[in-house]
Parts: C-alpha cells; sequence; structure tokens
C-alpha cells in the first residue's frame, strides 16, 4: 500500500493512531502531522512515527542506546513502549524516595508544591519530560545543600541523589567550585550514570568514589581526567570498564569489585603493573590470563625499578582469588618475592 503525500494522521491504523494518542498531547499530535506527510511506504509508518519520539525518550535517559533501530523482534513502536514504561517507573520510584523524605531534605515550598501535584495517572511523552525537569531540580538542591565554595571537596554520600544535573555543572555560579574541586564522594546513592559535562568542568579530580549506585557505563571522556588517582567503583552495575582508563596517566588505584564484569582490556595489565587493580571477574577464565600478563609486566618493571612491588587483586566469579601483595620499601633483590594465594 502506498501513501500520497496529502496522506494525513487520521488514516494511521487505528490501534497506532490510538497508542499515538496514549502517549502525545492534542498539540503534539498536530506537529506530527506534519511528518507524516513526507511518508512513502505504508510499512515504514510505524517506525517513522515512533522514530522522533525514542529520540524524545533519549534525553531522559542515558540508558537508550543513541542509535535505536528496529530488530528481528522488535519494531521502533515496540521499543519505544519498552523505554517509555521502563522511565515511567522509574521516575516514579525516585519521586516516591523524594516525597518519603520530604521533611528531612528541607526542600523549598516551589519543590513540595510541585511533588505533591505529580500526577501518576496515564502519563503522557511531555508528562514524563515534565518530571524530569523536576527530578533534576530535587536533585540540584539536594547537592547544593552540600557545597562549600570554599571547599576542593564534595560529599554527597546517602544523599538519595539519582543524577547530577548538567543544569547544575553549568550553572556559571559555580564555575569555580567546580573547576577546584578535587574529590568527589558520592557513595550510597542511585546514580545510574555520569554526565560527561562532570569531566569538562571538574578537570582537577584527583578522587572519585562513585561506589554502592547502579553505575552501568562511565563517561568515555574520562581518560581527560589528567589529575584523577583513585577511582572507587565498586558495588555497580558495570559490565566493561573503557580502555581509556588507562589514559589516565596519574591513576594508582582503581576498585572496581562487584560489578557485572566479563573480562578486562588488555591494556590494564600494562598500566597497572605498577600500582593498584581491584577488580571481580564475571569470567573465571580470564582471571589467571591477565594474572599472567600482569606478573610478566611486573616482574619487568620490578627489574628495573628500584622502588616498590604493585597489588593485584582479582576475583572470579566462583570467588577464587589471585591476591598479589606489594613488597614496601624493600631492596630490589627481594622485590621479585611475591605471594600469590588461591
Amino acid at each position: 500500500m502506498t501513501l500520497t503525500p496529502q496522506f494525513e494522521l487520521s488514516k494511521l491504523p487505528p490501534e497506532i493512531l490510538q497508542e499515538i494518542s496514549s502517549y502525545l498531547t492534542k498539540t503534539e499530535i498536530l506537529t506530527l502531522k506534519l511528518s507524516c506527510l513526507s511518508l512513502i511506504q505504508f510499512e515504514e509508518l510505524s517506525d517513522q512515527v515512533f522514530k522522533p519520539l525514542i529520540l524524545r525518550l533519549l534525553n531522559l535517559d542515558k540508558k537508550i542506546p543513541k542509535m535505536v533501530e528496529p530488530t528481528p523482534t522488535k519494531t521502533l513502536r515496540d521499543l519505544f513502549n519498552d523505554y517509555f514504561h521502563r522511565i515511567n517507573i522509574e521516575q516514579l520510584t525516585e519521586i516516591w524516595i523524594f516525597k518519603k523524605n520530604a521533611a528531612s531534605f528541607e526542600f523549598p515550598e516551589s519543590i513540595l508544591n510541585k511533588l505533591n501535584h505529580i500526577n501518576n495517572a496515564s502519563p503522557k511523552l511531555r508528562t514524563l519530560e515534565e518530571r524530569r525537569l523536576l527530578l533534576d531540580e530535587i536533585n540540584a538542591h539536594r547537592i547544593r545543600q552540600k557545597i562549600n565554595p570554599n571547599s576542593s571537596a564534595l560529599n554527597l554520600s546517602y544523599c538519595d541523589i539519582t543524577c547530577i544535573p548538567d543544569s547544575l555543572l553549568q550553572d556559571p555560579t559555580l564555575t569555580v567550585f567546580w573547576k577546584n574541586l578535587t574529590a568527589l564522594h558520592l557513595w550510597g546513592n542511585n546514580i545510574q550514570f555520569l554526565p560527561d559535562s562532570l569531566i569538562e568542568k571538574c578537570p582537577n579530580l584527583k578522587t572519585i568514589n562513585v561506589s554502592l549506585n547502579l553505575l552501568q557505563e562511565l563517561p568515555k571522556e574520562i581518560e581527560k581526567l589528567t589529575s584523577l588517582q583513585d577511582l572507587n567503583l565498586n558495588h555497580n552495575m558495570l559490565k566493561e570498564l573503557p580502555a581509556s582508563l588507562t589514559n589516565c596517566r596519574n591513576l594508582l588505584n582503581l576498585h572496581a569489585r562487584f560489578n557485572q564484569l566479563s573480562c578486562l582490556d588488555p591494556s590494564f595489565s600494562k598500566k597497572f603493573y605498577q600500582h593498584y587493580v581491584d577488580t571481580t571477574l564475571e569470567n573465571q577464565n580470564f582471571v589467571p590470563k591477565l594474572w599472567q600478563e600482569f606478573q610478566r609486566n611486573h616482574e619487568k618493571y620490578i627489574n628495573n625499578n628500584n622502588t616498590k612491588a604493585a597489588f593485584l587483586r582479582l576475583t572470579a566469579k566462583n570467588h577464587q582469588e589471585l591476591l598479589f601483595e606489594p613488597a614496601i620499601h624493600e631492596e630490589k633483590s627481594n622485590l621479585t618475592k611475591y605471594k600469590l594465594s588461591t
């Protein structure tokens, strides 16, 4: 079936029209009508209609792939539905937590009013976007409560925050504070991602502790944190560590235990043979291989440097542990001694 340039939204199949109406306001439906005028093939209709809607969801959830494509088992329409309902549930959970702790969080009247007027029934896409703005406002308020302009450290541990809003990082009144920040403690929250602007606005970070969160990935440009020395990623949901981490030339300590890691890039064994890496790998067969590479690099290192040995702790899924203990301030001849416990 072919559509003419005069095709109207009202001629959409009833089930698609009804579904779109449940997500969009009347004004948004009229806008979408214009985009339908250029559709030629009827078979493309469903995907073409839902593609711009997915792009709007992308601005609400960083876990959605930037290039969303239909699969043999799921159309864009199916993917949109999945993403929409997941975001809706996650937002309602966040709002419930903030409502529950509203008194102790000392929210201003403006935020309290918005929280009390949240409509949970039959949300539209615009509803999710409005909630996202409110949640960003709430997170920004919680973070501002902890900011000391005269300090180079920011402790946000156990603040129940879910993100670091980009609007807060872009605030011109905080430019100097972010630039001078050297320690950021975020453990014990519900953070799912770190914004890319954090890397840009906080170039002098030396310590980041984001353990006990829900992180699924790290910013790809984390390598630009050239001053970073300590990174704690324990107890998150990371499936991989970007190889770019090895370009953080001052990184000494990397903790990534109790995630969902299945392997490490080989470059890690070359980077951290002088320092400290502590991680849990789901793929137990990979641990000995990485250990052998680490051992070779370490022996090369201690034969050419009169300094202390390195420390490597790798735990496989079956809890078998390879522990490489440091020899501290010993003579060069003793530096080749190491302990490997299994």
